[in-house]
């Protein structure tokens, strides 16, 4: 495909984000014992049964669906930004691989979560100033933004806090209704902290729960503590218009991976805390969450968490924060709890259709390597 065929389709799957979403429209299926059966799409190497093998797929960790059946997965070990149709097959020919800068104070970017813009802020440095089509953040403490028209191969960075030891592990944009404005929202690990910006990457505020993020601050009442209060935003998500932030604990060298590990908390998109969603139990290091559409029986509308530390994904009810039971991946005789090692993003196309299909991230073998592969129910 020559590269002016490419942009254009770029451009059109830029236009098809920012239309209005289609959505499911019924119920669907009740039964309370559904279990999911796994395909693996692509890897970066052989060995995972994987319909398509790209080098470039290391720790593959952010991944939203688009449309058009589109696949952006930020590869954290390669430091570049890839794209594939819903089947696995890379989009381009040359394939499309976008490369995501490193931050001053690096050597190599480590892009983590990914988010794709459908607002008109966020613009990319160039001679037009356009939006981007998305934007991403890496452990070396940048953000990145991209427009094909820009740059087809190269992001530009738009923040770098590297010079302040940032470490993002995830971002996020909302917009509010009220001012319509649009902001954007980045978890900082090593500050313990939610950097909030503007639309035009100004740094307006930060925030978190001391609760379980200091030694130092009292806890809210009736909102327990932990004995080792260190754990820090691992990632965000604005959901319906409120900002949920996922915590992980701390430890030297990285992060703490163990049952009755993490916090999930709810803010507004101005950081007022909310309310607690989840404590402890099933969750260990949730990273991924992602509210799930209509049409996935007793699964739907929940809330889906995903796990980094032990690969299950939880389901929440949506209201109440009360967890419901963990994904059950399809065996011969039944069923059992699925796990995903290394699991890090969860999406949902943006019209999931009769029967939904869950996309995931995933960073194996101690985030050696890199799985994108897809959940689809059975009855």
């Amino acid at each position: 495909m020559k590269a002016s065929a490419l942009v254009g389709g770029c451009a059109l799957a830029a236009l098809a984000l920012s239309a209005a979403e289609v959505g499911a429209t019924d119920v669907g299926a009740t039964e309370s014992d559904l279990c999911f059966r796994q395909r693996n799409l692509v890897a970066n190497r052989t060995g995972f049964n994987a319909q398509v093998v790209d080098s470039n797929l290391v720790n593959s960790w952010g991944i939203q669906a688009s449309a058009g059946d589109l696949l952006w997965v930020a590869d954290n070990g390669t430091g570049v930004v890839t794209v594939y149709q819903t089947n696995g097959q890379p989009v381009g020919s040359p394939q499309l691989i976008i490369d995501i800068p490193a931050a001053v104070e690096s050597s190599m970017s480590a892009p983590t979560g990914l988010v794709l813009n459908k607002t008109s802020s966020f613009a990319v440095p160039g001679n037009f100033d356009l939006s981007a089509l998305f934007l991403t953040c890496s452990e070396d403490g940048a953000v990145s933004a991209w427009n094909p028209f820009v740059d087809l191969t190269e992001a530009r960075i738009v923040i770098d806090n590297s010079r302040k030891s940032a470490v993002y592990k995830g971002l996020a944009i909302g917009h509010s209704a009220q001012t319509g404005r649009d902001f954007l929202y980045l978890a900082n690990f090593v500050s313990g902290k939610v950097e909030w910006y503007n639309g035009r990457y100004q740094f307006l505020d930060s925030f978190t729960d001391d609760c379980i993020s200091s030694t130092t601050e009292p806890c809210s009442p009736g909102v327990p503590a932990t004995q080792n209060s260190q754990f820090a935003p691992f990632n965000v998500e604005v959901i319906k218009g409120q900002v949920y932030v996922s915590f992980a604990l701390r430890e030297p060298g990285g992060i703490d991976n163990e049952p009755d590990n993490g916090f999930i908390d709810v803010f507004s998109l101005t950081g007022r805390f909310i309310r607690r969603f989840a404590s402890e139990g099933p969750l260990n290091a949730p990273w991924a969450m992602v509210r799930a559409p209509r049409r996935l029986g007793r699964f739907s509308e929940t809330l889906l968490v995903g796990n980094f530390g032990d690969g299950h994904i939880s389901s929440f009810d949506f209201d109440s924060g009360e967890f419901i039971d963990q994904l059950q991946r399809c065996t011969d005789g039944g069923s059992e709890p699925l796990v995903i090692d290394g699991l890090w993003g969860l999406t949902f196309p943006p019209a999931p259709g009769p029967n939904p299909s869950l996309f995931f991230a995933s960073g194996p073998n101690d985030e050696a390597d890199g799985l994108v592969g897809r959940l689809r129910q059975i009855r």
